[in-house]
């Protein structure tokens, strides 16, 4: 429901605060991240079949890892512990 505030006689309807971004997506390593992740998708879509499933399941692997390393950083509170899953 709509909020209403009067104005010098006039009703004004209130707009309802838009969600904001989550937190995480406004991060820039987070975009830059997600880049890194596409471009290596692409990449590895051009492998040899014989090496898709070895080396390139590898390299997938080790991107979402790091995606998660970023994500379990800025989940945490104590700036030593948020630098720690990055080292």
């Amino acid at each position: 429901m709509e909020n209403k505030i009067i104005e010098e006689g006039k009703i004004v309807l209130k707009k309802k605060k838009e969600k904001k971004k989550d937190e995480i997506e406004s991060l820039l390593i987070y975009g830059k991240y997600l880049d890194l992740i596409s471009y290596t998708e692409m990449i590895l879509k051009k492998y040899p079949k014989c090496e898709r499933f070895a080396l390139a399941s590898s390299i997938k692997k080790t991107t979402y890892e790091g995606m998660e390393c970023v994500i379990y950083g800025h989940k945490y509170y104590d700036k030593t512990r948020k630098l720690e899953p990055l080292n």
